[in-house]
């Protein structure tokens, strides 16, 4: 029997008992998301907060959390003179040069 034909309900019951790690890899292999209530009760469990003034999913906290144990961290990439400010949120790790550098 394949996971990936589970309602979305009982996978968020089966990935409840998997550590962060293991619960991000069993969601990307079945190609869901989860839940954004999902999403803050693991970030309840787990003692992630959202940061002041920084409007993102759960989801998105317990990745940035997940990155920031495994040391790569992501950064916050400003686009002057443009609509939309971010240009990459998340997505360029402290190892890489920044275009801003230069």
């Amino acid at each position: 029997m394949s996971l990936i034909g589970l309602p979305e309900k009982f996978l968020e019951e089966i990935f409840g008992y998997l550590d962060v790690n293991d619960m991000m890899n069993a969601w990307l292999a079945v190609g869901k998301d989860g839940s954004e209530g999902y999403w803050a009760q693991v970030c309840k469990r787990e003692g992630y907060t959202r940061l002041e003034g920084f409007d993102d999913s759960w989801k998105n906290i317990v990745t940035y959390n997940i990155n920031w144990r495994a040391n790569k961290s992501g950064t916050l990439k400003y686009v002057l003179d443009s609509t939309n400010i971010l240009k990459s949120q998340f997505s360029i790790f402290l190892d890489q040069e920044s275009d801003l550098d230069s």
